[in-house]
């Protein structure tokens, strides 16, 4: 039997509040066909994230749309842009698996731009996942550039994708459909889980040579009667 958006929605937010990073009280949770809809507000970004992740890991969601608000409470200010600006570029440079040296940091009132180029998508996302949890940060802008250290060419990484996918248990790589254009890949199809789409865009975003991916995988799992709302 399908799981109802009564039970979907309870589901979650007893996820939400067997989670130590997220104030539960602080999130609503909706649930329409097994569309999840989070708003609300929390006091940091790795918050906003861990809730969104709470809410994929019940089953019969099939999309989550979050939209929950991040309101830094900072009635003490301990640092200035400049102080900010020093952590930022320490966190950067002292992570091993980052090549922080084309990348350029600024802060205004505690909104970061980060700009430069890296060498792989992978590293782009991981410099913004490595900032989001600093005191000060209230926004981040992410327009670094991915540059791959040597040309490959297209036909070369949707064969690699696709490889990387045939060997992931988790997905059936028959059912996403690979494009590449001048490094940028689109992978579209139907997943079962939410497991599946990760690994699927996993495969994707530490594959050399891509410089942007576009996610259009749909995630359809058990469906939520149709019309259920609460």
């Amino acid at each position: 039997m399908a799981p109802t958006a009564e039970s979907i929605k309870k589901s979650i937010v007893d996820s939400l509040f067997g989670d130590t990073r997220v104030n539960a009280s602080s999130v609503k949770v909706t649930v329409e066909e097994g569309t999840v809809t989070l708003t609300g507000s929390v006091p940091t970004f790795e918050a906003r994230r861990a809730a969104e992740e709470d809410a994929w890991v019940v089953l019969g969601v099939n999309k989550v749309r979050n939209q929950i608000a991040v309101r830094i409470v900072d009635p003490e200010p301990t640092s200035d842009d400049a102080e900010l600006l020093d952590r930022i570029n320490c966190v950067l440079a002292w992570d091993a698996d980052i090549d922080a040296t084309n990348i350029k940091v600024t802060v205004d009132s505690g909104s970061v731009i980060l700009r430069g180029s890296v060498r792989y998508l992978w590293e782009k996302i991981r410099a913004e996942q490595r900032i989001l949890g600093l005191a000060g940060v209230r926004a981040i802008r992410n327009e670094l550039e991915v540059h791959p250290v040597e040309s490959v060419s297209d036909e070369t990484i949707a064969r690699r994708i696709t490889d990387a996918l045939v060997r992931n248990l988790n997905v059936e790589a028959k059912a996403i459909a690979v494009e590449v254009d001048k490094g940028r890949v689109a992978l579209s199809g139907t997943v079962p889980m939410h497991a599946a789409h990760s690994a699927a865009v996993e495969a994707a975003r530490f594959t050399h040579g891509v410089v942007a991916l576009e996610d259009r995988i749909e995630v359809r799992g058990l469906p939520a009667p149709s019309g259920a709302r609460t």
